[in-house]
């Protein structure tokens, strides 16, 4: 089951199920089931697919940043549009370039 959060992971960001170890990946989707509310991972999966903010959680549990509080700050005003120019231009920059 856990194949098809792996084959996501690596479409979605590029990331190597090897890279971070299979248990890392189960263990993020467990975390991400029990946030959400649901005990079956096939209903889990169909959520990612159709949420792209969950997705982005599930990124997130696989692959902690430091900039994660700049990602809720982005995908608020994403949402908002509080942030953008006249020109659709979106204006906001990373506080931190570690990642």
């Amino acid at each position: 089951m856990f194949a098809e959060f792996e084959d996501l992971l690596k479409q979605t960001m590029g990331l190597d199920a090897a890279s971070v170890g299979a248990a890392a990946i189960e263990r993020a989707v467990q975390q991400r089931l029990a946030a959400c509310g649901l005990r079956d991972a096939d209903a889990y999966l169909e959520r990612v697919l159709a949420s792209t903010d969950e997705r982005q959680e599930l990124i997130e549990a696989v692959h902690p940043c430091p900039r994660r509080g700049f990602s809720a700050i982005a995908r608020r005003s994403r949402r908002s549009r509080g942030w953008f120019t006249k020109s659709g231009c979106q204006r906001t920059r990373p506080a931190c370039c570690t990642c």
